[in-house]
């Protein structure tokens, strides 16, 4: 009787995370209701011990904690990996790290972060700082709340600690708590907000009230003064939200449960819409905590967003002309005068956070500049009687109603030698509209797609510039050349650098084009952009085409025509565009109805329709002008319906040709009605150059263990090989390159029958196309090929 082995291979995809002492996700404040969406929770690592450290470099671990070793100055302390444990979190997620130790100064400190998704692929390391308004003491130090999609499902962070400022710094403890501030259901106008209106020459502006935000009740007394000075504040957050009170939340938990205030610091709130929210409950000149320690006769008010390389929105600036309008009326204050502060000392009474003895750079570069236009304005609205006609107050927009993305999913084979059909499965809670789709092939070490069908994808991550690519002429082809995994243009001098490569568009497809990108110089003119269905990229304007461009200096989004090599502006609008960040952008182009959209961050920012649409393009082109810009995972992806016919063969018409790709990757995204983005959907599937039955892959006997692998592509992680057994026996499984070169080998001593499962360690191979041989002690062995990404 044969024996018989039946093999699977398991992907083994666990994310470490540290030992945490607490970990608990709290509900809504007894006197709310919970919101769709609302949650908190809170982890504690104790760093005296190597169990919640990933890394540490030049530094000891004692009971007291993590300090530099004898005779260094500077060490690195790398926490583990640490989960995100809210359920179903909405709009996003807010994090709040608090560092316990001693001689935890901003200088001998410093600190980065980064997120993951799954715990597996880790963002960029991203600096971050401590709280600037938070109390200053050496041994607890509030690290900066940050605020991710509510996709993120882990971050860590990582510590430089010097002494070369001060004493040696010592780290205890580290506590992360998560905050998911829920939907906020549509805000009515506050008719109480309307009735408490002062009698001064001004009136105050509708504001939302505590209760319409969903505050949370203040614990302790209120002190209250005379307000003397005005103080304007930035958030330094995204200028971009669908749920504002959320974000008034997320800043009222940081206040709270990273702070350890009372309450919310800031008296007021305004953002970009122009909507007030009350702060700090207790009325009119309550002491907020907002001035560095400098709160008594001061009201602070926060304008949501960061204004540091920009200003807020005219709509923003409007409310708090008036708001600050009406307190000065009220109080008898100059707003173009200054005069002492107790702490501060002679500083102007319409003043920025900073103006405390430089103690922050709040409220950013650009609203600072702004102040002095902001205290001419404030004075003429106050002498123009605050406006002969008293304008209604303005609702607050309601969050957007549908923020729930669609999801897609691929079924298809595992492996194939031939054309195959995949069907997608593609759901959302009210409808989807738009489906596109993408097949790869592993080509020469790199996942690429085959332009002549309309597919495009490049990750950068070669060592050179892929031969897809052309330069624009000599004076415009800029300075093009992949970076750390990304493609960076560096020339920023240049005003049209041409980057540029063959796609074939037709007509009848709607056409994704997506990709990231960041721009790193701080001055200049900086633009950035796509040519799409491009004619001619070797004219500076590359024949008929549309530009799409970004401007982030005008912090504009604009829509370019491009007819015989002459650029037509067709369509622009406001953007908020942030220097020195990975941003997503998309553009979707359909071929027959002529419709151009343009998206950031997922969000819809301008659309465009051309009356006599361009139906064919063959090429696309980056563009760049005065601007060093990082590109990455540059896509292009065709409409599709639920099924789609991947081709598969060797000759060149075919999605996946199988005379150099032993694999292939199907991927899937889809958009609703409300403009929300899916997730990508992956389906992994191993093409076969020749039958599987041939003797020379399979050893002995064809049909040795019938083995699978899947997925294949094999991840970059830890692969646990599972199999049974019919009788005890000895199995021995090896990877090896294609010349049979052993790389990774696994003996297991005489098991008993039945299943076992080991763990067969991959982590080293660098990515390319590998043998796994198995071998039974009664000599069966079968080969089967598999694929490292």
């Amino acid at each position: 009787m044969k024996h018989t082995t039946h093999l699977f291979l398991l992907l083994l995809l666990s994310a470490v995370f540290g030992r945490a002492q607490a970990q608990t996700e709290n509900a809504a404040p007894a006197d709310q209701p919970r919101l769709r969406g609302e949650g908190k929770a809170q982890v504690t690592l104790a760093l005296d011990h190597d169990q919640s450290l990933a890394a540490r470099q030049n530094l000891q671990v004692t009971p007291g904690g993590a300090s530099l070793r004898a005779g260094q100055t500077k060490g690195v302390l790398t926490s583990q990996p640490i989960r995100i444990s809210l359920t179903d979190p909405l709009p996003f997620v807010s994090v709040v790290p608090i560092w316990h130790g001693q001689n935890l100064f901003h200088t001998n400190v410093t600190l980065e972060v980064r997120t993951s998704t799954n715990g597996r692929k880790w963002s960029d390391w991203q600096k971050t700082s401590f709280e600037g308004h938070a109390d200053d003491v050496a041994t607890r130090r509030v690290g900066k709340m940050l605020q991710f999609e509510p996709t993120i499902g882990y971050v860590q962070y990582r510590a430089t600690m010097s002494s070369l400022t001060g004493s040696a710094p010592t780290l205890t403890r580290l506590e992360v708590v998560f905050f998911s501030p829920g939907e906020t259901p549509a805000i009515a106008p506050d008719a109480e907000s309307q009735a408490n209106r002062a009698s001064a020459a001004c009136t105050k502006p509708s504001v939302v009230s505590r209760a319409s935000w969903r505050a949370r009740a203040p614990v302790g007394s209120r002190n209250y003064s005379k307000v003397t000075h005005l103080v304007v504040h930035h958030e330094e957050g995204s200028n971009t939200a669908s749920d504002w009170a959320a974000r008034v939340r997320a800043i009222e938990a940081f206040h709270i449960d990273g702070n350890g205030w009372a309450d919310i610091g800031y008296n007021y709130l305004i953002d970009p819409n122009g909507v007030i929210y009350e702060g700090r409950s207790g009325g009119d000149n309550v002491v907020g905590a907002h001035f560095c320690g400098g709160n008594t006769n001061t009201i602070g008010v926060c304008m949501l967003g960061s204004y540091t390389s920009i200003r807020p929105t005219a709509a923003a600036l409007e409310s708090l002309k008036k708001l600050l309008g009406w307190k000065a009326s009220l109080e008898g204050i100059n707003v173009t005068g200054t005069s002492n502060h107790y702490q501060a000392g002679v500083i102007p009474n319409v003043c920025g956070h900073r103006d405390n003895k430089g103690c922050t750079s709040c409220p950013g570069d650009a609203l600072y500049a702004y102040l002095p236009t902001m205290r001419t304005n404030i004075q003429s609205y106050i002498s123009n009687s605050c406006g002969s006609t008293p304008q209604p107050p303005q609702p607050p927009q309601p969050p957007v109603t549908d923020t729930t993305p669609p999801t897609t999913s691929i079924t298809g084979p595992s492996s194939a030698m031939a054309n195959f059909t995949v069907t997608f499965a593609d759901a959302d809670n009210r409808a989807v509209a738009a489906r596109f789709y993408q097949p790869l092939e592993w080509r020469n070490g790199e996942w690429r797609a085959n332009r002549g069908n309309g597919f495009y994808n490049d990750n950068f991550g070669a060592a050179t510039l892929h031969p897809d690519y052309a330069l624009g002429l000599a004076d415009w082809q800029g300075s093009w050349a992949p970076a750390q995994g990304r493609l960076r243009q560096s020339n920023t001098t240049a005003t049209n650098t041409a980057l540029s490569t063959f796609l074939s568009q037709q007509a009848g497809n709607t056409y994704l084009y997506t990709f990231a990108a960041k721009v790193n110089n701080t001055t200049g003119n900086r633009r950035f952009g796509l040519h799409i269905m491009a004619s001619d990229v070797s004219v500076r304007e590359r024949g008929n085409s549309y530009l799409i461009w970004f401007a982030l200096d005008q912090q504009k989004v604009s829509l370019i025509e491009t007819i015989d090599n002459v650029l037509t502006p067709r369509a622009s609008a406001d953007v908020s565009i942030l220097g020195g960040t990975f941003s997503d952008y998309k553009v979707v182009y359909n071929t027959t109805t002529g419709v151009l959209s343009a998206y950031l961050n997922n969000r819809l920012v301008v659309s465009w329709t051309d009356p006599t649409p361009l139906t064919t393009g063959a090429h696309i082109s980056l563009r760049t002008s005065e601007a060093d810009v990082e590109f990455d995972d540059l896509k292009v992806l065709k409409s599709r319906g639920t099924t789609a016919l991947i081709t598969v063969g060797a000759a060149n018409s075919n999605d996946v040709r199988t005379s150099a790709s032993p694999g292939a990757k199907i991927k899937s995204l889809v958009k609703d009605a409300a403009d929300n983005w899916s997730e990508f959907g992956n389906l992994d599937v191993n093409i076969a150059l020749e039958p599987t039955s041939n003797p020379s892959l399979t050893g002995q006997d064809p049909a040795a263990f019938r083995a699978q692998v899947f997925p294949n592509p094999v991840p970059d992680a830890a692969t646990h090989v599972a199999y049974f057994l019919d009788l005890p026996q000895q199995v021995t499984m090896t990877v090896t390159d294609l010349w049979g070169k052993p790389l990774v080998k696994l003996r297991n001593g005489v098991q008993a029958a039945g299943h076992h499962e080991v763990s067969l360690g991959t982590q080293e191979l660098k990515p390319g196309v590998y043998l796994l041989r198995i071998e039974g002690a009664d000599g069966r062995v079968e080969l089967m090929r598999i694929l490292k990404q």
